[in-house]
């Protein structure tokens, strides 16, 4: 049992697990729960990830600070997340720390002063398979939606949302994107912006734009870039419109809605 304001434990946990999940594409993200040398109840997060350099671990936890810049960055986000986690550790009288290796993994340790072990049930072991299946074929009725996300819980999202009025179709990267595009004809493309591809997705749709295969199709960008110079870049590469994550699932129907009716 840890004394502490449960909401914001809430936002740290999530936001560490959420990274650890993110930056590891290969290997695993481990829990442990256990006491230390001094007996404190600690949390260790632990990923077989991208990991960190040394260089940047000095500013981890800096607003708005991020390892890589520009749209063809592997990843999204203001870099204020680790900010707001170290914040509300220390307002909960714990401390964190982080050890990382470039290319190996990284762990961030959480040890709190107050707290006490309980016996704990242990809960079910829930498994929620995670894959992406592309169809290719068109569903009866339903308008085509190609979505170029590559992160798969946004895709995930997504696809939830729309699932019952729209056909939707995944592409991971520019690469994906530009073959079935190229293969079937879709009424809309909601367009992430940083792609971990050859292409970010302003190039993607500027290649789109330029292309003999339905030049006009309605381009959506759905992008984790939200300052206004990011909306002014969307618009001039060729975008129609611009939706900021995170968003609600009615803000992206009501965006599709302006293209697509039903």
């Amino acid at each position: 049992m840890v004394y502490a304001d449960e909401a914001s434990l809430h936002t740290v946990f999530d936001n560490l697990i959420d990274n650890a999940v993110k930056f590891t594409s290969e290997g695993s993200v481990n829990i442990f729960l256990y006491r230390n040398a001094q007996q404190k109840l600690c949390v260790d997060i632990n990923d077989t990830g991208t990991g960190i350099s040394e260089e940047y671990l000095t500013n981890l936890f800096e607003p708005y600070s991020q390892e890589g810049i520009g749209y063809n960055r592997p990843y999204e986000g203001l870099g204020l997340g680790l900010a707001i986690v170290k914040k509300l550790v220390l307002l909960n009288n714990a401390t964190i720390k982080v050890e990382s290796k470039k290319s190996e993994g990284t762990v961030f340790k959480i040890c709190f002063d107050a707290a006490e072990v309980l016996p704990v049930e242990p809960e079910p072991e829930i498994f929620r398979e995670m894959k992406t299946h592309n169809s290719i074929a068109p569903l009866a009725g339903k308008p085509a939606i190609l979505v170029v996300e590559d992160d798969v819980i946004n895709q995930l999202y997504i696809r939830t949302v729309l699932k019952n009025d729209y056909e939707v179709v995944l592409a991971s990267g520019a690469a994906k994107a530009l073959q079935l595009f190229g293969s079937r004809s879709f009424d809309l493309i909601l367009m992430d912006i940083s792609l971990k591809d050859n292409l970010n997705g302003l190039e993607l749709t500027k290649s789109i734009r330029s292309g003999q295969k339905d030049p006009q199709i309605p381009i959506i960008a759905i992008t984790g870039h939200v300052f206004p110079e990011d909306y002014k870049k969307a618009i001039e590469s060729g975008c129609n419109e611009y939706l900021a994550k995170p968003f609600k699932g009615f803000q992206l129907i009501d965006k599709i809605k302006c293209f697509i009716q039903r």
